[in-house]
């Protein structure tokens, strides 16, 4: 099906298209109506081949499967048709709010402020929920990052994940999938299983590269690793995270505007926890992030074997 008809059918429902409200990576969303006028999400896929048509399929059943998981974090599919010729699409509910980060992109932020801050930890405090349900089930979105993740109006409303179609099993080996800035090292390794913290890593991607952009100078260590332009994705934030001296440009709290350094501490600790190369070291879940992020300046947290020092030494100025 090409993007210019107006009405998609699954067996004897139609559906008609009111307006185009996105476009990722694997193809268009759209707003449409049934013949109830009750609004869905349809999700028009770019032309796929009969792999990665299996794998969407495996997403959306993996979703069927856990009806633990509440619609209210991670959506449902309503109906789809899926095939290697001709219409392939996914219907799910209309969930009214806005797309997590996809307003920051036209609005990109030049300077950290305390706005900034809050609607980073908020982001991460509302999306929890579904990665704890995600956890829970044994399950990885794969492409958790703002673009799909839906925060309702209501500010006391968790975050809901979208794109399910990208679902995987904790423990698979599969080709690398999703967004390729927000994929984690080891899952580059299509013979390497997918680990659990999968998802924890890709949140902390989105926290750099969305909300808190400027600390990417902090994390620029040159030629270190060898790292082409080509190749300057999650893995180079990742090794460089990694790195004491790094670590310590980004806990040096006089490299932030006065007004946001008790705040950005915790994100701070997250990022070079979220980040680290090795899946055993990072955050195992919400509680753990959100441990992290309320970590405050000049204490001193335990964070399994390690001690996290966030307050900077008289020598890092």
């Amino acid at each position: 099906m090409n993007a210019t008809r107006q009405n998609y059918q699954v067996k004897d429902v139609s559906y008609e298209v009111v307006e185009e409200i996105g476009k990722g990576g694997m193809g268009t969303i759209y707003k449409a109506r049934d013949r109830n006028g009750k609004a869905v999400a349809i999700k028009e896929l770019f032309t796929l081949n009969w792999r990665t048509i299996d794998r969407v399929r495996r997403g959306i059943n993996l979703r069927i499967q856990h009806p633990e998981i509440s619609p209210e974090l991670v959506v449902n599919v309503l109906a789809h048709n899926l095939m290697e010729t001709g219409q392939n699409f996914i219907i799910h509910p209309f969930i009214e709010g806005e797309l997590a980060s996809g307003y920051l992109w036209e609005k990109p932020a030049t300077l950290i402020t305390p706005e900034k801050i809050d609607q980073a930890k908020d982001f991460l405090r509302r999306i929890i929920p579904a990665l704890e349900a995600l956890i829970g089930a044994g399950l990885i979105h794969r492409d958790l990052k703002g673009t799909n993740i839906i925060l309702p109006p209501e500010k006391e409303k968790p975050a809901v994940a979208l794109d399910i179609d990208t679902l995987s099993e904790t423990g698979l080996t599969d080709q690398p999938f999703g967004s390729i800035y927000y994929i984690p090292p080891e899952a580059l390794n299509e013979r390497a299983p997918l680990h659990p913290t999968h998802d924890i890593y890709s949140l902390a991607c989105e926290i750099l590269y969305i909300y808190l952009p400027q600390l990417q100078y902090l994390i620029n260590i040159g030629n270190m690793f060898q790292e082409t332009q080509a190749v300057l994705d999650a893995r180079y934030y990742s090794k460089a995270t990694a790195h004491p001296s790094v670590q310590t440009k980004l806990r040096n709290l006089s490299e932030y505007p006065e007004n946001v350094r008790e705040e950005i501490a915790g994100l701070i600790e997250f990022l070079i926890y979220g980040l680290m190369p090795d899946p055993k070291d990072r955050p195992k879940n919400g509680t753990e992030i959100l441990q992290l992020i309320n970590t405050k300046p000049n204490t001193t947290m335990y964070y399994g074997p390690k001690a996290i020092d966030s307050k900077p030494n008289d020598n890092d100025h």
